[in-house]
């Protein structure tokens, strides 16, 4: 099958020029899970920048400070893989911390209400976003980056319409699917195994028990599964379901409600824990 890169011109000029940022070469590749509480932010990294996936819950303070923690100076891009506020509510802080990032939203999102509502809050007019309306691929330094958009009806949940992002260096990478769900997944399952195995997945929709099915896992084989949740969340993230499918394909299970922010370090051959 092939995949339409869904960028147009003048978002190419914008993703090509993250390659030509600030740069630190002696920075390796990172996939860092923030802890961000009851919530979602992933950093990917190379020479000193990030693409954040999601922002988590709340409008936090001192991004700089703790970004830097990870080697991380810049922010090129922000994915957003769908409206809930757990995932984006601190966008508008980054975007003032960064005011060059460029931001990328799905498309299915573009008459939300509720997405509507906060990109007026930060200030961002909708010819300002990056809307994806197809699925494909682009190329980061290192990264190759591949864009899924699970189909589903306008009348469902907005968890099993969200953007998943596959980042890959050589034949590791690591997967993030926001809110989705088995539903979801099962949407996406035939072409996802196609791609062949991951190295990390982090578990969609925080590990709630109707996420995170043994086909997805299977069709993955992850060597690391990361749940991002709150400490004593009352949602009771993670289940212990998703922790047990995680756990018989093999995979070591990191939380940060208990490991706090989980990290990945590329070796030249493969993402390491750090």
């Amino acid at each position: 099958m092939t995949r339409k890169v869904f960028l147009p011109v003048a978002a190419l000029a914008v993703v090509g020029g993250l390659i030509y940022g600030t740069q630190e070469p002696d920075s390796p590749p990172k996939a860092v899970f923030l802890d961000v509480g009851q919530g979602d932010c992933t950093a990917i990294t190379w020479r000193g920048e990030a693409i954040l996936i999601d922002t988590g819950p709340t409008v936090a303070r001192g991004w700089r400070r703790l970004l830097k923690r990870y080697g991380i100076r810049t922010v090129r891009a922000i994915f957003l893989t769908h409206p809930d506020r757990d995932h984006i509510t601190g966008t508008g802080s980054l975007l003032r911390e960064y005011p060059s990032a460029e931001l990328y939203v799905r498309d299915a999102f573009r008459v939300h209400g509720e997405m509507a509502a906060y990109l007026r809050e930060w200030g961002v007019g909708l010819t300002d976003v990056k809307w994806i309306s197809a699925e494909g691929t682009r190329e980061w330094g290192p990264w190759r980056l591949e864009f899924w958009l699970p189909e589903a009806p306008d009348s469902s949940p907005d968890n099993d319409r969200s953007l998943v992002i596959s980042a890959r260096i050589r034949d590791r990478s690591v997967w993030i699917s926001g809110d989705l769900g088995i539903s979801g997944e099962m949407r996406l399952l035939g072409r996802v195994a196609s791609v062949g195995p991951a190295q990390i997945v982090k578990a969609g929709h925080h590990g709630s028990a109707s996420s995170l099915s043994s086909q997805w896992l299977e069709a993955l084989r992850p060597e690391f599964v990361v749940f991002s949740s709150g400490r004593e969340n009352p949602y009771g993230h993670p289940h212990p379901a998703p922790i047990r499918r995680a756990e018989a394909v093999n995979a070591t299970v990191y939380r940060t409600d208990r490991d706090g922010t989980v990290w990945f370090t590329w070796d030249g051959e493969r993402f390491r824990p750090r």
